[in-house]
């Protein structure tokens, strides 16, 4: 399947349109990047079908919720309906568990944000009490893996934190987002799908991410080369 997302400039930045495509496009792109940031054929194989697969799913709650919307005529690429439950389900399979890295991943950098910002003390999580990634990868691979014998901050240092650095920022910015929607009382965690159909939320990731890229560029334990950060940007 060909990409349907734009390319990457030699700035490593990605548009993210707002106008003149369904938003649930522009969204895709945005949620594919975020698991998928790697450069290479197989990401991006990995990105065209996930993003095919998000566009699916998102037209599939768009006629649930409004019958009259899925019979009115409109702007669409047949091969977003037209992708099988099977296909669907294979693009998102190993999508759903990078999605949630970068989840665990922006958890874990929040800390070293706050202190960057504020020039204070951050706010650590209980039982950690110094501000290191190995204390907090320990205390996050704890919460993941309850029943394991002994954390391994390690593999999570190296199965979820590296592989986020590039897009950190949007991570940060996709964190900010559940937050907000926590505190306004929304009881669960609300589907990608219906995330990747909402403008202001979309603005909401981007313009964090891009107000954050030079405050997670200059953490020095962050150790993120410039050029490997992907800048989202509102086209």
């Amino acid at each position: 399947m060909s990409s349907p997302g734009p390319e990457i400039t030699d700035s490593n930045e990605i548009g993210i349109r707002l106008s003149g495509l369904p938003t649930y496009e522009a969204g895709a792109v945005l949620f594919t990047y975020l698991a998928f940031p790697e450069s290479g054929d197989e990401a991006e194989e990995q990105r065209a079908w996930t993003h095919a697969a998000l566009c699916n799913l998102a037209l599939q709650a768009i006629a649930a919720e409004d019958e009259a919307a899925s019979w009115a005529p409109q702007v669409m690429k047949p091969a977003y309906p037209l992708l099988t439950e099977s296909e669907c389900q294979a693009a998102l399979r190993t999508y759903e568990g990078h999605y949630h890295d970068r989840l665990r991943a922006a958890i874990v950098a929040k800390p070293f944000i706050e202190k960057a910002l504020h020039k204070t003390p951050p706010r650590l999580p209980p039982g950690v009490t110094k501000l290191t990634l190995t204390a907090l990868a320990e205390w996050r691979d704890k919460l993941d893996r309850p029943n394991s014998e002994a954390p391994d901050p390690k593999n999570f240092l190296t199965r979820v934190w590296r592989p986020s650095l590039p897009v950190l920022p949007a991570a940060l910015g996709l964190n900010i987002v559940y937050t907000h929607l926590r505190r306004g009382g929304l009881a669960t965690q609300p589907p990608v799908y219906q995330l990747l159909r909402s403008p202001e939320i979309l603005k909401c990731i981007v313009e964090t991410a891009q107000a954050l890229e030079a405050t997670v560029l200059s953490i020095p334990k962050f150790q993120i080369p410039p050029e490997r950060l992907l800048r989202f940007r509102l086209t």
